[in-house]
């Protein structure tokens, strides 16, 4: 059990994830995606198509653990990613039965512009905080990542 000066942090960061998730979710910092890549493309789309572009290639049964969706909804989305000419299959070296899934000129383009918009956001946000902030920001970011990704898989797997 959590003492209560634990759990009041724990509170605080409950609710500071609540807000984030809240403000990834907030139309108009959907509109700055929109903008910044030049495309109508949702979260998960977006994200999936990041995903393709930094592994190069990948079957779609390696992404779909990646964005910690069911195959059938990873599926949908590629396929409309294909669509819009971002994701493109090719044969798979080691299985002629599968394919392979990269991005096309256009995608890694895309993905290229919302990786900028996105840094400009950020040294906007934290350009005024010293060095020391920034690096304390990024190493507990970092950390709690990669706490709840093991907290997860370890629920997973008993």
């Amino acid at each position: 059990m959590l003492d209560h000066e634990s759990s009041d942090s724990v509170g605080r960061i409950e609710r500071a994830m609540r807000s984030f998730k809240r403000l990834g979710d907030a139309q108009r910092v959907q509109r700055g995606w929109r903008s910044a890549t030049g495309i109508e493309l949702d979260a998960t789309g977006l994200l999936a198509l990041m995903r393709i572009d930094e592994h190069g290639s990948l079957r779609l049964t390696e992404l779909a653990p990646l964005l910690w969706l069911d195959l059938s909804v990873v599926s949908r989305k590629v396929r409309q990613l294909e669509e819009m000419g971002l994701v493109m299959r090719t044969p798979d070296p080691a299985d002629a039965r599968a394919s392979q899934l990269k991005a096309t000129p256009s995608g890694a383009a895309t993905v290229a512009r919302m990786m900028s918009h996105r840094r400009d956001m950020l040294e906007a946000t934290v350009g005024t905080w010293t060095e020391a902030d920034r690096e304390q920001l990024a190493e507990l970011l970092e950390r709690f990542v990669h706490d709840v990704v093991n907290s997860y898989e370890d629920h997973d797997q008993s």
